[in-house]
């Protein structure tokens, strides 16, 4: 199949489906959203190894279309100024503590926040932060967490979010490897037409992002790496 061919197609199913959308009540609307979630995660080159140049379109046509259903796009990536080092190192700390209560749903432990995540979590300067960025008004979740990649293969692959974290601060707290890491783990958000964006989160970098209409994954971890994050959940106020 020749490109122009491929692109055509390509833009026929789009319009296609997007006529399909239109006519769709709220319960088709949430299945069709949960269909795609679903075909992201299998359709994401680096999870389908036999990944061609169709796959490919049809993970792009997949990315896109999430954005009838959400808000999507990376807001911020940066230290923000209230990341001050003595926060910083009450978050890292405070991980370190409650990794002991942390439980494995899947490839990643994860434990809830802490005192100091709470806080900050509902913190005005955090919110202040958020809604500066987006330009409307956020309200805290009072949902966040800390989460520890640690074993061989540890990741989470491509997915959108769920409503909680529709509005996702993700916090870098410590990535540590060997020198015979080549290729750490990063997390990898995807644009609006399938672009991967790969990002090597520094400790208090921060990516805002608006994960529930933004395809993103957590590269796997390699032997002798390891990654800890902090997640804070907001939505529209």
């Amino acid at each position: 199949m020749s490109l122009d061919t491929l692109q055509k197609s390509k833009n026929e199913l789009l319009s296609d489906i997007n006529e399909l959308i239109t006519g769709m009540d709220m319960a088709e609307k949430i299945n069709m959203q949960l269909l795609l979630s679903l075909a992201v995660g299998g359709l994401a080159p680096n999870n389908n190894k036999g990944s061609d140049e169709i796959s490919e379109n049809a993970f792009n046509i997949a990315v896109e279309l999430m954005t009838q259903f959400r808000d999507a796009g990376l807001v911020k990536y940066e230290r923000p100024s209230f990341m001050t080092n003595e926060l910083l190192n009450a978050l890292i700390k405070e991980s370190k503590e409650v990794r002991k209560i942390a439980v494995r749903p899947g490839k990643h432990y994860l434990s809830p926040a802490g005192k100091v995540a709470e806080e900050l979590a509902l913190s005005n300067e955090l919110v202040q932060y958020v809604n500066d960025a987006l330009g409307y008004k956020v309200i805290p979740n009072e949902i966040s967490s800390y989460l520890y990649y640690e074993e061989p293969g540890d990741g989470i692959p491509a997915h959108v979010d769920s409503d909680v974290f529709s509005i996702n601060c993700i916090i870098g707290l410590s990535h540590e490897m060997g020198d015979h890491v080549e290729n750490p783990s990063s997390l990898v958000v995807y644009s609006n037409d399938g672009k991967p964006k790969r990002i090597l989160l520094k400790p208090g970098e921060l990516v805002l992002l608006l994960a529930g209409g933004s395809v993103h994954e957590r590269e796997p971890v390699v032997e002798g790496e390891k990654v800890s994050i902090l997640t804070v959940g907001l939505r529209r106020g």
